[in-house]
């Protein structure tokens, strides 16, 4: 803020707070997202000790239980790690150069395959044949994350709606993917440390999330989160139209 700055300067100025607000958000993503990565690896690393060491003092098939169990959690790791170099290779942006647009239907269909908790996923698409002007495994992997983090926030007897629609936004024609999930109810809320762990639009993400971010930053989109009237989130990707 210079107060009465000259008209000549008022650009000059505009630009700079411009910049600063965006390296602001830039420094409170990256924050963010080192937080979200230590909680990622903290958590399954935690569960693997922990089953190992109750393997050591029991026999038997609840010895391969908790066997099995610590197997999960490496499992759980080995897809951080994946999700932390798909990370890098958007940063690069080198291997995405080139691509063909990419088929919304046939893309949630993939990240469908082997999902648990599919059959809660409720489908409305406005028309079957709608590209995006971005990777098809990218998208795959955007819709995917979405989609698992709407059935992990959702509690089991909830549906998870998932919209596409088409919308004009700053001249732009956008695919709009509306993922909407139903909330916990107070029976099976999460807890951590004993407190309810509440989810806010601007934090608390996950690493999964932090990649759909990327992914429509890198490709002219955006992603919105807000509250629903359900009690959960509706997730909004919206990625550029191919005509």
């Amino acid at each position: 803020s210079i107060g009465s700055a000259p008209a000549e300067l008022r650009p000059i100025v505009n630009t700079l707070n411009f910049l600063f607000v965006r390296v602001e958000r830039t420094v409170i993503r990256e924050q963010r997202f080192a937080s979200n990565t230590a909680h990622e690896f903290r958590t399954p690393l935690t569960g693997i000790k922990t089953h190992l060491q109750v393997a050591r003092r029991i026999d038997g098939e609840q010895q391969q239980l908790a066997l099995a169990r610590a197997e999960t959690g490496v499992q759980r790791l080995q897809n951080v790690a994946e999700q932390l170099l798909m990370l890098a290779r958007l940063e690069s942006r080198d291997d995405w150069r080139e691509f063909e647009p990419c088929s919304v239907s046939i893309a949630i269909c993939e990240a469908l395959v082997d999902m648990p908790g599919r059959e809660r996923v409720k489908q409305n698409l406005e028309t079957e044949n709608i590209l995006v002007n971005a990777p098809h495994p990218l998208v795959v992997i955007a819709v995917r994350n979405l989609l698992e983090n709407a059935l992990k926030f959702s509690s089991h007897d909830q549906p998870v709606e998932l919209t596409v629609s088409c919308q004009v936004s700053n001249h732009r024609d956008m695919v709009r993917l509306i993922i909407r999930d139903g909330g916990h109810s107070p029976s099976t809320s999460e807890h951590v440390d004993g407190q309810q762990n509440i989810r806010a639009p601007e934090q608390g993400h996950g690493l999964g999330l932090t990649i759909v971010e990327s992914i429509a930053e890198q490709f002219n989109g955006r992603l919105h989160a807000e509250e629903n009237a359900r009690g959960g989130m509706d997730w909004e990707l919206a990625l550029p139209r191919v005509l």
